[in-house]
């Protein structure tokens, strides 16, 4: 995490309660706000009051708690009275760690995790320390989140048992399609339906199989069914059948029948992969860099920066390497530096002689430790032009939605992702946003890239991770949750207050994520996008639906993302009551919408149809319409 980042952490978790009842509210349901620390005053009071009311597990909870003091007080008393306290200290360190996990439940039960209360905490003894490389865990897995069948979609007087194992097919569906195509959409969306496993091959990360579709088919056209070897067709034919009462009957051959080794293949790992990789000009030398200059922790303005070495050390590699004196060698090292192999340790210079302090790319602990897409080395090709990468993002983040999102866009399957070609795919292609140069993006190649891959990140972190519980494990998330892009780390909330919003202040928080030296500045928009709320995706029941976004079609695509948004709860009106109720994350990003509550309604106005904007308009002409603002939903999008 950088410098800029980590004050916004201190400020936000020093600053003081607000004092109105509804902003106290609303920061301790927000996931960096500080209603801890204000849920905390009075709380004691408030406790004492009602222990009599506690569940019986939380009763025993306290009582161990109490426990604890007790038996520390004895201890005391005991060296007091004479008792040889060496014999009592490895007892009492015992005791201590053995109790952690009575102050651990505390937190989690401030922290609202009570459904964490029972499992284990994970503690590192001085004996054991955390390794610095070690990437840590910090909430527990979702064990891949395996989907539950939803209450709709189960066949109604059947247990589980008998829908799964209605589900199980011996043969092999397969399905022929591309991303973003509404037929290949509404075949996907039938065999769903009927609840029938299938294989997609898509055409578009797969495009050497559209030769085995024309030999099979004749066509090039998609989509393209197939039970085992037998063709079916597209969604006309599907109908066709269905509707001569012969799809059962076809269906039922497939759930019976094994799969031939005539029918279309498996896609294989290896496939469409085969690209020219091409070293950096400039990677031989920073071998040699790596090698021959010594790695020290050293000290800059009263602060210790591990792992670094002199730009005096780096001349002298650079001239003997380049045979050439020591001004031209600064110079040499100035065009490697800007190729993200290293960094000033405090983004001072670009690179300079004497005892500037600089570290290697993989030696900055925010990168080795917390980014996702990093992967114990720095990825030393030549780096693709950034609008390349971002497009073949694009593709492979819209075949993942396509396939294992549903089609509102608010259920993720995030179990069949994680076991999926198309997300293996896509953490490989990530090592390639190591060293991109984001500045030759342009705003609506910056939009849609940063869009979608928060959204990927959030996917990303939930495999491995598990979702976070409650406003102290948000907090963290949203802060350390990272990948390295473009040679630095970015957080999900230097993504969205950094980037997308030009480096606002995230809501409940005093400082920006950016301080004025850092070099991530350039990257960020021009001016605040309010239309970006309604595209960004926390994995959660109140986000926003889950869309790929395109550089052509930004703009639009994210008013019919807001429009969407409204249309699906985001505001409810009550005529009578003449109240208007909100999502709250327009209460947290309400000055991107307007300087005051009016502003932002008549905003929302602009980006609701017509008919409801009329109704809203109606209302604003009394100046006594009130606006409340519903409780977010936290719960997983599964």
């Amino acid at each position: 995490m950088d410098s800029a980042e980590v004050k916004d952490d201190a400020a936000a978790g020093s600053a003081a309660a607000p004092a109105q009842d509804e902003k106290t509210e609303v920061a301790k349901d927000f996931f960096v706000a500080e209603g801890e620390s204000a849920g905390d005053a009075g709380s004691k009071n408030e406790e004492e009051g009602t222990l009599k009311d506690l569940p019986e597990e939380e009763l025993d909870s306290r009582k161990e708690e109490v426990n604890l003091s007790e038996s520390l007080e004895g201890v005391a008393d005991e060296k007091k009275g004479g008792v040889d306290w060496p014999e009592k200290a490895a007892a009492l360190k015992n005791f201590v760690k053995e109790r952690g996990i009575v102050v651990s439940k505390v937190i989690r039960r401030l922290s609202g995790k009570k459904e964490d209360l029972e499992q284990a905490v994970e503690t590192h003894s001085s004996e054991d320390p955390v390794k610095p490389d070690e990437k840590k865990q910090r909430w527990p897995t979702l064990s891949f989140l395996k989907p539950n069948v939803p209450n709709e979609q189960e066949p109604m007087g059947k247990s589980i048992s008998e829908f799964e194992d209605e589900m199980s097919v011996t043969g092999r569906i397969t399905l022929f399609s591309k991303s973003g195509c509404p037929d290949s959409k509404a075949v996907r969306s039938f065999l769903r339906t009927k609840h029938l496993p299938f294989v997609e091959i898509n055409l578009d990360l797969f495009p050497q199989r559209g030769l085995d579709l024309e030999e099979r088919t004749g066509t090039s056209s998609v989509p393209q069914l197939f039970f085992n070897d037998e063709l079916v067709g597209g969604m006309e034919e599907l109908n066709l059948l269905q509707q001569n009462g012969e799809l059962d009957e076809k269906i039922q051959k497939v759930k019976e029948n094994p799969c031939p080794e005539s029918a279309p293949g498996l896609p294989v790992h290896s496939e469409e992969e085969s690209e020219n990789a091409v070293p950096d000009e400039f990677a031989e030398v920073v071998q040699k860099l790596r090698e021959k200059v010594q790695l020290k922790d050293r000290f800059l303005k009263l602060r210790l920066y591990s792992k670094c070495f002199l730009g005096s050390d780096a001349v002298e590699v650079f001239a003997e390497d380049q045979y050439c004196e020591k001004d031209e060698a600064v110079e040499f090292g100035r065009k490697v530096a800007a190729k993200h192999f290293f960094h000033h340790v405090a983004h001072e210079n670009l690179f300079e002689d004497g005892n500037n302090l600089y570290r290697f790319f993989e030696h900055d602990p925010a990168i080795a430790t917390k980014c996702l897409n990093f992967f114990g080395a720095t990825n030393d090709l030549e780096p693709k032009p950034a609008a390349d990468v971002a497009k073949k993002l694009m593709t492979l983040i819209l075949a993942t939605y396509d396939r294992y999102i549903s089609d509102d866009g608010k259920h993720v399957n995030y179990y069949a992702i994680a076991t999926s070609e198309e997300f293996r795919r896509y953490v490989k292609l990530t090592e390639e946003l190591h060293r991109i140069d984001l500045t030759t993006l342009t705003r609506e190649e910056k939009l849609s890239f940063f869009l979608n891959i928060h959204n990927a990140m959030v996917i990303h972190s939930f495999i491995l991770y598990g979702r976070p519980n409650g406003a102290l494990e948000r907090r963290t998330y949203f802060a350390e949750i990272q990948y390295v892009i473009g040679g630095y780390a970015y957080s999900l909330s230097a993504i969205q207050n950094g980037i997308l919003r030009a480096n606002q202040r995230p809501p409940y928080t005093l400082t920006k994520i950016f301080g004025a030296k850092d070099p991530r500045l350039q990257v960020g928009l021009e001016k605040p996008e309010p239309l970006i709320h309604f595209a960004l995706s926390y994995g959660t029941q109140g986000s926003p639906a889950i869309r790929c976004y395109s550089p052509e079609g930004i703009d639009a695509e994210l008013r019919i993302a807001a429009r969407d948004f409204f249309d699906s709860g985001g505001i409810t009106i009550d005529s009578e009551a003449r109240t208007m109720s909100l999502s709250k994350i327009m209460k947290w990003y309400s000055s991107d919408f307007g300087k005051n509550e009016r502003e932002v309604l008549h905003w929302i106005a602009k980006h609701i149809n017509p008919t409801k904007a009329e109704h809203l308009l109606s209302l604003l002409e009394d100046s006594n319409v009130r606006v409340n603002y519903f409780p977010f939903d936290w719960s997983p999008n599964i």
